[in-house]
Parts: C-alpha cells; sequence; structure tokens
C-alpha cells in the first residue's frame, strides 16, 4: 500500500471520528440548548399564567364574587383557549389542584374531583419549580407554583416527545453542517496532501537515482520553506557530501594502492631478506630474498619454527631477550643452517610491531657469510703480514747489527784515532736505526715505536760507547707517552745520535770543567697541539762560540742533522745562552722515510 492511500485513509478515518464527535456532541448540546429553552418557555408560561390568576383574584375582590370557584368557571373558557396558545399545546395541559387534592381545573377529572397522582404531593411540598413523572405511559415535564391565598397547586404540563420534537431537525441542521465540514476538510486535504506527496515523489525519485549510483542527482525547485523543504535540502547536502566523501575514499584507494604496489615491490625486491613473524615464531610473510637465502620456499617457512633456523638455538633466545629489553636489534650476527644443511652468516636487524591488533617482529638479514670468509681471509692475510713484517723488522735489525759489527771489527785494525772515531760514529749511527726496527717487532703495534723506551736505550748505547773517552756525563731523559712511526722514528733517532754524540765530544772539554761541576745532557720531547712534537737537546758544557749555520757548515754531523730536520718538515732553534741548547718542532711525517744521502 502506498504512503499516499495510507494517509488518505488515515486522515478520512480521522474526519470522520471528528464528524462523529461533532455530531454527538452538536446532539448533546441541542438536547441541552432544546431543554433549556423548552423549560424557560414553560416558567415564562408559568409566570403569564399566575399573573393571569392573580389579575383575576384582584377582579374577585372588587366584582363581589367571593368563590374562586365561580371565577374559575366564568374565565375557564379564556384560560383553556390561553392555554392552547403555549407553543406546546398540542399535547400540554394546565391543571389547577388545591391542598386537598381536589382539581380546581383538569383535562382528566372533574372540576371537585379527586386528583390522586403521586406527584401532586411533591409538587405541593416544592411550592414551585420543575418536575418530570410519567403519567399514562408517557413522560411529561411539568412547571407548576402554588398561590399562598388559595393553597392552590398550578401546573403546567407538556410530553417529552412535543417538548424535543425539534430536535431532529436540529439534529439534521448539525449533521448538513458537520458533513460539509468533511467534505471541504477532505478536499482541503487532498488538495495539500498531493501537494507534500508530489514533493515526498521528488525526494523519493532523487534518493532511488542516488541507490542507483547517480551521485549527480539533486532536488530541485525548492521554493517551500517548512520541514520537508529542510529535508530535502539536507538530502542534497547528504548527496554532495557523500560524492566528495566517495571521491576522496577513491583517491585514498588509488594512494593505498599505488603505496601498496610500491611497498610490495620494494618488499618483495629488497636485496635483504625481510620477514614478519610473530613472537610464537610463526612466520607471517617473507621475501624473496630470504628464501634464496636459507633455501626455503615460503610455504615451506610457514611450517618451520625460527628456533630449528639458528645453529645454535640460544642465540634465539638472546635475540628476542634484547629486543624486548632494548626494543630493538641491531647488528645481531648469527650463523643460521639452510635446507640443505650449509651454514651462512647473517646479521639481523629487529624492531618490534603491531599488525591487526597482534604484537609481531619485523626482521631484516642480510647475508654477511662471503664478508665474514673475506674478513677470516684477511684476518689470516694480517697475520701473516704481522709474521713478515716483523721478520722484515727483525732481518733488517740483523742486517744492521751484522754492518754495525763490520765496521767494529774494522776499526780494531785502525790506529788512526780520526778515522777510528769516524768508524765509532758510523757505527753508532747504525746502530740507533737497528735499535728502531728492533723495536718495531718486539711491539704490538708494527707501525710504531715506544720512544719514551727507545731514547732510553739509545743513550745507553752512546754512554757505553764513550765511556772513558770523555768525561762522565749524566743523560737526562724527559718523555713518555710518546710513539712515532717508523717514517719519524729513524730520522728522529738518528738526529737525537748526533746531538747526543756531538755533545759528548765537545761540550766539556777539561779545561772548561769547574771544580764540583758535573757534565750534563737533557733530551726532552714532547708532543704539542696539532701532532707537533717538540725534540729539544741540551747542556751545559762549553757551547758554540758562535751559532753554527746548519745550512753552511762542514761538520758531517750537523749536516746530517739539517737535513733530517729537513725531511721532517721541522724548524731548528738554537740557544747559546748557558750552555748549547737545539730544539727542533717537526709534524709527524705522512710520508715514506726518505733515509739522507
Amino acid at each position: 500500500m502506498q504512503l499516499r492511500t495510507k494517509i488518505n485513509l488515515f486522515t478520512l478515518t480521522m474526519l470522520i471520528l471528528l464528524t462523529a464527535l461533532i455530531v454527538f456532541v452538536g446532539t448533546y448540546i441541542i438536547n441541552d440548548i432544546v431543554y433549556g429553552l423548552n423549560k424557560r418557555l414553560l416558567l415564562q408560561e408559568m409566570d403569564h399564567l399566575y399573573e393571569s390568576v392573580q389579575r383575576g383574584y384582584n377582579i374577585l375582590l372588587r366584582t363581589g364574587i367571593h368563590t374562586i370557584e365561580t371565577y374559575v368557571t366564568r374565565k375557564q373558557k379564556q384560560l383553556a383557549a390561553q392555554f392552547k396558545k403555549i407553543a406546546f399545546g398540542r399535547t400540554g395541559h394546565i391543571f389547577i389542584v388545591d391542598n386537598r387534592h381536589s382539581a380546581i381545573l383538569h383535562s382528566g377529572f372533574k372540576t371537585g374531583a379527586t386528583v390522586d397522582l403521586p406527584f401532586i404531593d411533591a409538587m405541593l411540598k416544592k411550592r414551585s419549580g420543575f418536575i418530570e413523572y410519567n403519567y399514562k405511559g408517557q413522560k411529561r415535564f411539568c412547571v407548576f407554583r402554588t398561590f399562598p391565598e388559595w393553597n392552590w397547586l398550578m401546573a403546567l404540563s407538556v410530553t417529552q416527545k412535543e417538548m424535543f420534537e425539534k430536535k431532529t431537525e436540529y439534529f439534521f441542521n448539525v449533521s448538513i453542517i458537520a458533513f460539509i465540514i468533511l467534505t471541504v476538510n477532505i478536499l482541503v486535504t487532498d488538495f495539500f496532501l498531493k501537494k507534500i506527496m508530489d514533493r515526498v515523489h521528488k525526494t523519493l525519485e532523487c534518493a532511488n537515482q542516488v541507490k542507483q549510483g547517480n551521485l549527480k542527482a539533486r532536488i530541485d525547485k525548492i521554493t517551500v520553506n517548512d520541514e520537508i523543504s529542510d529535508l530535502q535540502h539536507n538530502i542534497n547536502a547528504m548527496i554532495a557530501e557523500i560524492e566528495r566523501r566517495i571521491a576522496d575514499h577513491r583517491q585514498a584507494e588509488i594512494a593505498l594502492r599505488k603505496s601498496e604496489e610500491q611497498y610490495r615491490a620494494l618488499f618483495e625486491n629488497a636485496p635483504l631478506g625481510v620477514v614478519l613473524i610473530t613472537y610464537s615464531g610463526k612466520h607471517l610473510t617473507v621475501n624473496n630474498a630470504i628464501c634464496q637465502m636459507i633455501g626455503y620456499s615460503r610455504e615451506e617457512l610457514e611450517q618451520i619454527h625460527p628456533k630449528d633456523l639458528y645453529q645454535s638455538p640460544d642465540k634465539r633466545t638472546e635475540f628476542i631477550k634484547r629486543l624486548q629489553t632494548d626494543g630493538y636489534v641491531r647488528g645481531f650476527e648469527v650463523e643460521l643452517k639452510r635446507k640443505d644443511n650449509s651454514v651462512i652468516y647473517a646479521r639481523l636487524t629487529a624492531i618490534p610491531a603491531t599488525m591487526i591488533g597482534e604484537d609481531i617482529i619485523l626482521a631484516m638479514s642480510e647475508d654477511i657469510t662471503d664478508r665474514k670468509q673475506s674478513e677470516a681471509a684477511l684476518k689470516a692475510s694480517l697475520e701473516e703480514k704481522k709474521v713478515l713484517l716483523k721478520e722484515i723488522y727483525h732481518r733488517v735489525k740483523n742486517n744492521l747489527e751484522v754492518i754495525s759489527s763490520l765496521l767494529y771489527l774494522q776499526s780494531a785494525a785502525i790506529e788512526d784515532e780520526q778515522t777510528l772515531e769516524l768508524f765509532k760514529e758510523s757505527e753508532n749511527r747504525v746502530r740507533s736505526m737497528g735499535m728502531i726496527h728492533e723495536k718495531l717487532y718486539q711491539s704490538k703495534d708494527l707501525a710504531r715505536v715506544d720512544y719514551s723506551d727507545y731514547i732510553h736505550g739509545l743513550v745507553d748505547n752512546l754512554i757505553q760507547s764513550y765511556a772513558g773517552k770523555t768525561h762522565a756525563v749524566t743523560v737526562k731523559v724527559e718523555t713518555r707517552n710518546v710513539s712515532l712511526g717508523i717514517d719519524t722514528a729513524i730520522p728522529c733517532g738518528l738526529i737525537i745520535n748526533e746531538l747526543v754524540t756531538n755533545a759528548m765530544k765537545y761540550a766539556f772539554p777539561d779545561e772548561a770543567l769547574a771544580p764540583g761541576k758535573n757534565a750534563e745532557i737533557r733530551i726532552a720531547m714532547t708532543k704539542e697541539h696539532d701532532d707537533v712534537y717538540v725534540l729539544i737537546v741540551s747542556d751545559n758544557g762549553i757551547g758554540f762560540p758562535q751559532a753554527p749555520d746548519f745550512q753552511k757548515t762542514e761538520s758531517l754531523g750537523l749536516q746530517i742533522v739539517s737535513t733530517l730536520a729537513a725531511q721532517l718538515d721541522g724548524t731548528i732553534r738554537i740557544d747559546n745562552t748557558s750552555g748549547t741548547s737545539i730544539e727542533i718542532q717537526f709534524p709527524e711525517s705522512r710520508s715514506k722515510t726518505r733515509m739522507p744521502t
């Protein structure tokens, strides 16, 4: 059943009920009005009769008629005619009885007859008013009044049917009016209902078009400003909003699909193995790289617990513990078993994540087997090179010792003191270089030498070389925590050898030593900022007669010092104030050692 039919039936039912209510209420009101009007009319007629009788009584007194019966007899025809003029005269009649129930005037009783009716006593007792009673099977209405002077009761009575005989006419009129109202209401309701239903149908048609996917549909020509128009405006706005949201959703779907494709491409083509795994050990998804890395297919991995892939299951426990403690795992190296039972080295990185409300682990695995093998090979090669380098240092040191021994043996056959001194200096130079190589192959770091220990050894060797040939000289070494590479250590060692040798030979002649004066040589080496080293060799001897020019000196030792200082990119400063102090500042060399020629 359509909505319009339902509304019509409902409206018609309500109008019929309203009409019935109007008729019912109208009938009740008509009854009440008719009853009131007739009652008022009866009372008015009674008042007229009473006045008429009262006038007759006054006439009686003036005419000398001493009995009311005589007056009534004379006036009976006149009273009867007057009673017939009453509007209800067709069934109405009047009667007059005295207080002894004797009929003075009654249509049903002769004058003087006893009126033995029960309602007479009620009217006499009440004296005046209105009463309803049944008489000869008819329901009648009666107004009555007593005459105190005569103790008479005068009553005017009419049947109920005559009293309400106009009710049908009134009821017919009310029904006609109700029918007219009903008809007008139906026509007006149908008119407005048609207007409303046309707007509702337009709204439904728009909704059906939207249901069929036409989001361009709109309700147009909205002119009325009421609840339906508000609904139509809201529907238009809702359709526009749905259209906008669908467009946004489509854009989001496109972006999501593109992002998913990019993620899938990145996930599948990533050079690292990527795996999503639960804490309980279930593989959710893996990429191609991890399958190729360990030799299992995706389906096979779904049936394998991760701990079965570890060469050492304890590593799996350690991995999970670190992830839960630190919130991430980086650079975790493990050994994994491939499907063919071979072992590979992998470097794991993992973070916790949440997917569809479940805590999972996002892990990336890098195959570092080749790197591990390369590291092992490199380590073996490095160890081999260290052994070879130590062997080279040892052989160079031995060769330098051989050269030093040859020089020493050759010097044993030399009798010329000057020539012997030259051999001794050459021997010390060779030995200073041999000590460097000895310290290198004895050191854990084959590239650097603990220079404090080296200087002490070098000084001890020089003191032994010149023992008995010079005055007793005290050599103080002030250096610590200084290490030099071989490119810097050898030139620096030769410089110290030349300067200390020169001080021992020339700084303390016999005539320069005052009683109680001790010969002293000081060697200090410190590291300043920016890897700049400061070497100071000083003595408290006689000093140079004048500051030497290292560029023009004829002394081989000073020429060697000048050449080696230039090789170190160093600067030389001489202080001849109190004894001799030679200071050389130089950076640590980064180039290969260039031996002086």
